[in-house]
């Protein structure tokens, strides 16, 4: 079989854009079987025919592209007859070119909560609800900056003095390399300051380089995912911003040095926890040695 072109619409997109849709042009099979479908995958070389994403027919093909982070995409495409024979030669595989991009709106301008700047201390402090008290907290002021000395209780806390409206956002500064699963509560709600039943979790999940945005409903004793924002790295210093609308929609920001860039969204379920609900922010260190200064936070205009 012969094709002339693998037209895609839309050809540019926006992160987390589940799909976008395929046209095989120009494809024939004469005195052959017919045209049954194809393959399709991405990158930059062949792949051994029958290995790539099957598809039937030759137009309203849906191409799933969720997955895919900021970037410009070859996609490429071998189609096949009803007796298994495989386009070859020169034409046998045709490619088009796909461009992801962040869409959102501006990092927004946060009031520093807590710089930390003060004596080492046992806890975070009085703005502060954490679980147990003495030696036996999590989270405590060390060298001006929050320290995890355990997780013994989840390496939790949450911002007391004020709850904050449905569009809000929580950030923090990563202060050394131990960044791994550390997060950013949001929209906590429910039960106590201390232990809210209710809470929007966007974690750092260094050894899989993405972002993990997720909700809970039972205090963190299970967590559903919302949402991966893949192929993000973070280095001490910078720092990670997250912000949730009235609608859900949760947005991340990588601040390193002068340079700030959305690195995606997640849309969170159409529940009025996410949504249009209020609720207090917060800190979640689950490695034991992380370090995170200068944490920012409130309702967001």
């Amino acid at each position: 079989p012969t094709f002339t072109g693998i037209p895609i619409s839309p050809n540019s997109i926006s992160v987390g854009t589940p799909s976008v849709t395929l046209t095989v042009n120009g494809a024939s099979d004469a005195g052959g079987s017919g045209v049954a479908g194809g393959e399709y995958w991405f990158g930059s070389t062949d792949i051994t025919a029958g290995t790539g994403t099957a598809f039937t027919g030759t137009s309203g093909i849906s191409v799933a592209t969720g997955s895919l982070t900021p970037g410009t995409y070859t996609l490429r495409v071998r189609i096949r007859d009803g007796a298994g024979n495989w386009s070859t030669g020169t034409g046998g595989v045709r490619t088009t070119t796909l461009t992801v991009t962040v869409v959102g709106p501006a990092i927004p301008s946060l009031t520093t909560l807590d710089s930390f700047t003060r004596a080492n201390a046992n806890n975070l402090g009085s703005n502060w609800n954490q679980a147990s008290t003495g030696t036996d907290v999590d989270l405590r002021v060390n060298s001006n900056q929050v320290f995890a000395n355990q997780t013994e209780d989840g390496g939790q806390a949450i911002w007391n003095v004020s709850m904050f409206g449905a569009k809000q956002a929580a950030a923090f500064t990563f202060a050394n390399t131990t960044l791994n699963n550390s997060a950013l509560i949001l929209k906590a709600t429910g039960a106590s300051i201390t232990s809210p039943t209710n809470f929007i979790r966007v974690r750092y999940e260094q050894g899989s380089t993405r972002v993990r945005v997720a909700i809970t409903t039972n205090g963190g004793s299970t967590y559903a995912t919302g949402g991966d924002i893949n192929g993000i790295t973070f280095a001490s210093g910078d720092t990670m911003t997250a912000m949730v609308d009235s609608t859900g929609m949760v947005y991340v920001w990588k601040t390193s040095g002068a340079t700030t860039t959305l690195l995606g969204n997640v849309q969170l379920p159409n529940n009025a926890l996410w949504t249009t609900g209020s609720g207090r922010i917060g800190i979640k260190l689950q490695s034991t040695g992380a370090r995170v200064d200068n944490f920012g936070g409130g309702t967001v205009p």
